[in-house]
């Protein structure tokens, strides 16, 4: 638990650091649309613990963002689709599919991020599997902190499952992006 909230404590002041340049003063239900031009503000989301060492992680620089949970990236001149483990975005004609898509280009476009493998290799599309990093935090769990994914896990790929899990609730709780329509009055 210590682990967690010195981990959240650095996510967040270098979140604060990569969002200080965006005007929005507050984050946005889903029901509400906003313009592709604008970016959200994101809650920052503790790593999962234990954080992978850097050995267990490979570079690549993300090429282009498909949607809000899926990257291509090129590592080492050779391109890949990347699909994020343990979460679902809505899908093109969905609500909150532009939103999500938005987040994840806010996040990831043209970084150098981190790929972390859990179990599998690929999906049934050959798409790669991984937990995506950047130096704000892991991307699945800031996704799913701000309500822009819900939790989808596959055994065997399960490594941060109760993490999410519990980020899921937490965002339920207070009613953000997804959950916005949910929230009790």
């Amino acid at each position: 638990m210590r682990r967690l909230i010195v981990l959240a404590f650095i996510s967040t002041i270098l979140l604060i650091g990569l969002l200080s340049c965006t005007s929005e003063p507050s984050l946005a239900p889903l029901s509400s649309p906003r313009p592709i031009h604008t970016a959200p503000k994101l809650i920052p989301s503790p790593a999962p613990s234990p954080a992978p060492t850097l050995p267990e992680r490979t570079q690549a620089t993300v090429v282009r963002v498909i949607d809000g949970d899926t990257i291509e990236v090129e590592i080492s001149g050779s391109m890949y689709k990347v699909r994020y483990i343990g979460v679902d975005t809505p899908e093109e004609n969905e609500v909150g599919y532009e939103v999500a898509t938005l987040v994840n280009e806010l996040l990831v476009k043209h970084r150098v991020v981190e790929l972390e493998k859990d179990v599998s290799e690929t999906d049934k599309y050959g798409r790669l599997l991984r937990y995506v990093w950047v130096e704000e935090g892991m991307v699945n769990a800031i996704l799913v902190t701000n309500g822009y994914a819900q939790v989808a896990t596959y055994p065997p790929d399960v490594k941060y499952q109760e993490d999410f899990l519990k980020l899921q609730r937490d965002a339920q709780r207070v009613g953000l992006g997804l959950w916005a329509a949910l929230k009790p009055s």
